[in-house]
């Protein structure tokens, strides 16, 4: 975890040096001035302390990212559980205030992660912020309708990626984008979505791009 901390206060920095950036570490940083960024980790470190994360002002984690971990399944290993050391990590997420992201979880994670918050009743924000419908395209980095109108009942947000290869198998245009959109909102309301763009969002050469 110390070296997820390191980097984690290098990027800070950088981000910091940019006068147009307000970091959110209060509510009232939202009513500022500038574009607004909220910190997360989207691969959790093993063994978090929650508490000495949100001291840092990490707002959003995630239970996995590709792989098995500690606390479930990443989206290469859909068919993982939630574990026991998984749902003390919700616990501590609930305690502390800190939002549970459910993008990049295995399907089967992110079922048990959402059945567990709502038998313990938990008060926590729960948020997919960067990934598909698998009822419009089934790739793994999707989730199915249900969870996400759980999460939207929840009054979380789903965001929907802009990376062509999960939400199409062949194609790189607007109309896959566009469809996974709809179906969230006609499902979800669209107060509950938004562009979960999953990349940088820079000029880039053509043969680059």
């Amino acid at each position: 975890m110390d070296e997820v901390l390191k980097f984690h206060r290098e990027y800070v920095k950088v981000l910091e040096a940019q006068p147009q950036l307000r970091i959110v570490r209060e509510r009232e940083d939202l009513s500022r001035d500038g574009i607004k960024i909220i910190l997360g980790l989207q691969r959790p470190p093993e063994n978090a302390d929650i508490a000495k994360l949100k001291e840092e002002g990490i707002k959003i984690i995630t239970l996995a990212y590709e792989g098995e971990t500690m606390y479930g399944g990443g989206f290469a290993v859909p068919d993982e559980p939630l574990t026991p050391r998984g749902e003390d990590f919700i616990l501590e997420c609930a305690k502390y205030g800190m939002i549970l992201d459910l993008s990049h979880a295995g399907f089967i994670t992110a079922a048990d992660a959402l059945t567990f918050v709502y038998d313990e009743n938990l008060s926590i924000s729960v948020v997919a912020s960067h990934g598909g419908v698998a009822s419009v395209y089934p790739h793994d980095r999707n989730l199915y309708t249900l969870p996400l109108c759980a999460i939207a009942e929840r009054g979380g947000i789903v965001g929907i990626a802009t990376l062509t290869f999960i939400l199409h198998e062949t194609s790189n245009e607007m109309g896959p984008f566009l469809d996974h959109l709809r179906h969230v909102i006609d499902f979800c309301g669209e107060d509950a979505v938004v562009i979960g763009g999953d990349g940088h969002y820079c000029t880039q050469p053509l043969d680059q791009w």
